[in-house]
């Protein structure tokens, strides 16, 4: 039995089913053409061919590749859209015949959307020259507009969604080498030594890997770029291992991928240092903080001072840069924390 993708991007068509008995897989974009459900089918089926063709195993398929589904909601029911369920969209595709008519819609919509807290791709679909843009909307919104931001072909619909499985299969590729076959010169080859994604980074390469191609589009980058920003991301997580290495040596406990949320660069700073440079590297003192069994009954001031030692409600645990301020603040909950003190490198 072929291997089947287990992950998707979720996409929220805001456009009207042909008639009340039909869903929204229906819609078609640009009549007279294929339906979107015949669009992401075939999209899907052209994902699975490339991963093939990239020669992905079974394995690396069900656990890494990634396609896209469309949810039953639509434009005949974007009032009633909870905003759990808007956490959960990746793409939003807008029919710009049918939502230009509903203003006050539209204008709801994107005030319930804005309480995402991620970015999210947006695409807006065209069958006449006199539709204009909505992206007005959303201007304050963190929006990933489609290149170009209003598709007018069914052509351009199809290379749109094409972009998304190029980017992600470039991006995890540069993960599943070891190292990776073409990083540059810039790139410091003693990082890539001996690398492994360690089972606890596949897992959540997915995620990484995505996080890397909504980057990569919000920029528009090249694809030379894209490489760079992989294996820039690739260092990075080969650093934190090796803090994690340590941590688990000097304190004999296995690390969550969380407690590095603080010490770690998100994706976009590292974009920001724009290839010029390879980041640079140093060498710094840490702290592994981690609360006692015994934190359990904390005052509203000691789970206030956890939280800005990064520890949150849901987090046991926390890296912290070896500073003034940070012995501080751990002072005023040191009986409830137990502390590591290491050294390592990471990106300055």
């Amino acid at each position: 039995m072929a291997a089947k993708i287990k992950n998707y991007m979720r996409l929220l068509a805001l456009a009207s089913p042909p008639k009340p008995s039909s869903t929204i897989l229906e819609w078609v974009p640009f009549p007279p053409g294929l339906s979107i459900g015949d669009l992401i089918e075939n999209h899907n089926q052209n994902c699975y061919k490339h991963y093939r063709d990239n020669n992905w195993t079974d394995e690396d398929i069900e656990n890494l590749a990634c396609g896209i589904t469309v949810v039953q909601d639509n434009l005949t029911n974007i009032s009633e859209l909870r905003r759990k369920t808007l956490e959960e969209i990746d793409i939003v595709m807008m029919d710009l015949g049918s939502v230009s008519k509903l203003s006050d819609e539209l204008d709801k919509f994107s005030k319930k959307i804005a309480a995402r807290k991620q970015p999210f791709h947006i695409s807006q679909v065209a069958n006449s020259p006199k539709d204009n843009s909505v992206l007005s909307y959303f201007k304050t919104l963190p929006i990933i507009p489609s290149q170009p931001p209003i598709l007018r072909s069914q052509s351009n619909l199809e290379s749109y969604l094409d972009r998304f499985v190029d980017i992600y299969v470039k991006i995890v590729n540069v993960f599943q080498q070891s190292p990776p076959l073409d990083y540059s010169s810039r790139i410091p080859s003693a990082i890539f030594k001996d690398f492994m994604l360690t089972s606890p980074q596949r897992k959540d390469l997915p995620k990484l890997a995505s996080e890397l191609r909504d980057v990569a589009l919000m920029k528009n980058l090249s694809e030379k770029q894209i490489g760079d920003l992989a294996q820039v991301a690739v260092a990075q997580e080969h650093l934190l291992t090796n803090l994690s290495g340590q941590i688990e040596l000097k304190s004999g406990v296995q690390v969550g991928k969380t407690a590095f949320n603080v010490v770690r660069k998100p994706i976009i700073q590292l974009h920001a240092q724009e290839y010029k440079v390879f980041p640079k590297i140093k060498n710094a003192k840490f702290l592994y903080l981690s609360k006692l069994d015994d934190a359990s009954k904390l005052t509203y001031e000691e789970k206030k001072t956890l939280g800005d030692l990064g520890i949150k409600k849901d987090q046991t645990a926390v890296v912290q840069f070896d500073t003034t301020a940070i012995r501080s603040l751990m002072g005023k909950v040191g009986d409830k924390l137990k502390v590591t003190e290491f050294k390592g490198k990471i990106f300055d």
